[in-house]
């Protein structure tokens, strides 16, 4: 028999009704990237019962990664959906349950955890956070949408080799920032970065690192606007 919660949500004028599974799993994993998989793969070949709530983007931030070639055991790298779904395919071969739903809260019932999504409540007796994290993105960029993934990264180890020889431009005057930028300046031939302020944020090592590389020159007071194809 399912129960029914009703919440009334009174900023968007309308009702949620979520259902209440009717089984308690041991292990309930939230988030479905690298992390979130591989303790899946623990806990089901350990003997628990485990189930997967994929989240927004299942696989996680790998699936919009075009070649991976930092993950040991191909040679040639492979596609980073392809990993993801294989990594997948593992888990439910051997016996994990995953559910395309995104947890919208967690509560505590006795000793049982309520994970609520959209439609469902279901129930675990412990849980795993793998929820990963989000990329931030400059929404005053215009055409970001256009060239994500397709010239603009979020990752210079994974994505650097692509820019190899060739002028790239880091946004941010912060320690990723600064640290992205140094990585980069041993593959492309020119590393510009556009630091909003008058100054960097970055620790004071980083600042004085960036400062001694040739092919680094660093903007202040500049604001990147929009992207475009030459």
């Amino acid at each position: 028999m399912l129960n029914f919660e009703v919440l009334d949500i009174k900023k968007c004028n309308r009702e949620i009704i979520r259902t209440e599974v009717d089984f308690v799993e041991d292990v309930i994993i939230v988030g479905s990237g690298p992390a979130g998989l591989t303790a899946g793969i623990y806990t089901v070949m350990s003997g628990y019962k485990t189930s997967i709530l994929e989240g927004p983007e299942p696989g996680g931030q790998l699936t919009t990664t075009t070649e991976v070639y930092n993950y040991p055991g191909f040679k040639n790298g492979i596609n980073g959906r392809e990993l993801m779904l294989n990594m997948k395919e593992q888990a439910i071969n051997l016996g994990v349950t995953t559910y395309f739903e995104t947890v919208r809260s967690i509560k505590k019932r006795g000793d049982i955890f309520c994970l609520y999504t959209d439609n469902y409540i279901y129930k675990s007796k412990s849980i795993v956070i793998a929820a990963g994290s989000i990329p931030k993105k400059l929404d005053t960029l215009k055409n970001l949408d256009l060239f994500w993934n397709r010239g603009i990264s979020v990752c210079a180890i994974c994505d650097g080799h692509l820019f190899k020889g060739k002028t790239v431009a880091v946004i941010g005057g912060g320690n990723t920032a600064i640290s992205e930028a140094i990585y980069l300046s041993k593959l492309a031939e020119k590393v510009y970065v556009i630091v909003r302020k008058n100054y960097m944020k970055a620790i004071d090592m980083l600042q004085k690192s960036i400062k001694t590389l040739s092919n680094v020159n660093i903007l202040y007071n500049c604001e990147a606007r929009e992207v475009e194809y030459l």
